[in-house]
């Protein structure tokens, strides 16, 4: 990678650490709709035991750029626990992570990362919100909506609102809280039922940036 490269990726990731904060956006109404009772047969893909491998091709957008990366996600349901390699052009590696639903590991990240004190935590926050923490949970009320059912979870600084099918595919998740705003929007293979999702986008309206993450394969560990 020329040094042109390597400053247009630095420039980028400057952007995407730069975060803003939360501004506290909740109203605290129920959804509209009939309210269920909690449905234990509601179960998402991470909510599973073993370990997942997950090959992604990902694009970082912020402030009208973009970023390519390809990377591995290792998912370990039983640990809790998200490791991630992420490599730019060329195979080169920008950095590896591992993250558990309260503290961030760094295997190895490149020495230009150093310049940018908060890049980690957002990528290790990012594979929370996608993995680990913020997944629906059966015991939630849950709410009739269209032809799907909306569960809430109340939290210390915020609410999550879950978006699902009638088989219990998540396809939505909104949080909205003092800590910020952002959506992960999820599409599915229908080859692939009860598996991962095919696209995952997490929209962060605080911190202004879009991720788009396309699966290539995944492998299964008991």
């Amino acid at each position: 990678m020329n040094l042109r490269r390597a400053l247009g990726i630095l420039g980028l990731l400057l952007l995407f650490g730069c975060a803003a904060q939360g501004t506290g956006c909740l109203d605290g109404t129920a959804p509209s709709g009939t309210a269920t009772a909690p449905n234990t047969a509601i179960g998402f893909w991470t909510a599973g035991n073993g370990i997942v491998i997950l090959q992604q091709a990902a694009v970082l957008s912020t402030n009208g750029a973009e970023m390519q990366m390809d990377c591995m996600v290792r998912l370990d349901f039983s640990a809790r626990t998200a490791r991630l390699v992420a490599l730019a052009g060329f195979g080169m590696k920008l950095f590896d992570i591992e993250a558990t639903p309260t503290t961030l590991t760094v295997h190895s990240a490149l020495p230009v990362l150093d310049r940018l004190p908060h890049f980690l935590q957002h990528a290790a926050e990012a594979l929370r919100r996608l993995y680990l923490t913020h997944q629906p949970a059966p015991e939630a009320p849950a709410f009739e909506q269209g032809t799907g059912l909306v569960l809430v979870t109340r939290l210390e600084n915020g609410e999550d609102r879950h978006r699902l099918d009638r088989t219990g595919r998540l396809l939505e998740t909104q949080h909205c809280g003092r800590d910020g705003q952002w959506t992960i929007a999820y599409e599915y293979s229908d080859s692939a039922p009860g598996g991962p999702p095919r696209t995952s986008r997490l929209d962060d309206t605080a911190a202004g940036y879009r991720l788009t993450l396309q699966l290539t394969s995944v492998r299964h560990h008991e």
